[in-house]
């Protein structure tokens, strides 16, 4: 399906008055960090640049509008000159009593850090992997940043669940596909192929008991007694962060999902699945959403807008 050219002109105007308005707004409230969020911001998305993102990193700690924000961005892309000021700043926050309240806003910072300095180690002693891999904010920055020993032990605990026959469907949801989507695609350099077809067979085994619950909806209230479609809710950011995309077109062309794509979007609170489709699909669902999004300044709308464009004709 293509845009009509009403609509994109329409679309088009709206997404270029809102980056206008926006990004000024992201400047002066940069939180949420879009830039550290794998969904919200890619680096083929065309409504930003690296480069305004560098600016603004700079800016924000240049000018002390939100400093911690600053360094997580720009020590994320590698500028690694500013290493010294994230140093120093941790540094002068633990200095007061030799911890630091509320640390899960410094993670990103924290596992810049060399690892021999004794703040990092503080907080990633990795003689105790089984506390990482249960703090969530401490265990996805580290996985961010590509930390061997922490994307091993994950990796090793979801082969060990595969071996001893732990995949349960609640070992799915719960466990197994949250800690592969958090991987990603660099879970090829720690987990075998055949473990990895392994589980893309599972979760097709469960998306059918979904489709069944979906397809028979007299059944629906006293399935959910025992069971929800949290599986179905979530299948498309996993298969997207994994880069199963023979799976994702089978949703895409599977009737008993995609036209319950608003049941889905209702329990979306962060717009990932909405963001998620906008780079595989210019359906005029999709196109709607955007829109409604983009004529309240929602910068969801906008990426999602501009991504369908890039699907439908050449980049803005």
């Amino acid at each position: 399906m293509n845009m009509n050219t009403e609509r994109k002109e329409w679309g088009d105007l709206l997404a270029t008055e809102a980056i206008e308005k926006l990004k000024p707004v992201i400047q002066t409230q940069p939180q949420p960090n879009y830039f550290l969020w794998p969904i919200k911001y890619v680096p083929s998305d065309t409504w930003v640049t690296q480069t305004w993102w560098l600016n603004m990193a700079i800016k924000l700690v240049e000018e002390e509008i939100d400093v911690f924000t600053g360094l997580e961005i720009l020590l994320s892309m590698g500028t690694k000159k500013y290493l010294k000021t994230a140093i120093k700043l941790i540094e002068s926050l633990w200095a007061k009593n030799q911890t630091l309240h509320d640390a899960y806003y410094y993670y990103d910072i924290i596992v810049q850090l060399p690892k021999t300095h004794k703040i990092r180690q503080y907080f990633v002693d990795y003689r105790d992997m089984p506390s990482i891999d249960q703090d969530r904010l401490l265990r996805e920055a580290l996985i961010r940043e590509n930390d061997e020993m922490t994307c091993r032990y994950v990796s090793n605990q979801i082969i060990k669940k595969i071996k001893n026959h732990c995949e349960t469907q609640e070992e799915l949801e719960d466990y197994i596909m949250p800690r592969m989507a958090e991987l990603g695609k660099r879970c090829v350099h720690y987990i075998a192929p055949s473990y990895i077809q392994y589980l893309k067979w599972k979760c097709r085994q469960v998306l059918k008991k979904d489709k069944w619950v979906t397809e028979n909806s007299e059944e629906k209230a006293f399935l959910y007694h025992n069971r929800s479609l949290w599986f179905r809710d979530s299948i498309a950011y996993w298969a997207w962060a994994l880069g199963w995309d023979d799976l994702i077109q089978e949703l895409r062309q599977s009737p008993w999902y995609w036209n319950n794509l608003e049941d889905i979007w209702a329990y979306d609170f962060d717009n990932e699945h909405f963001l998620i489709w906008s780079h595989y699909s210019v359906d005029e669902i999709l196109q709607d959403k955007a829109i409604e999004m983009m004529e309240n300044y929602l910068l969801d709308g906008v990426i999602a807008w501009t991504r369908m464009r890039q699907l439908d004709c050449p980049p803005l």
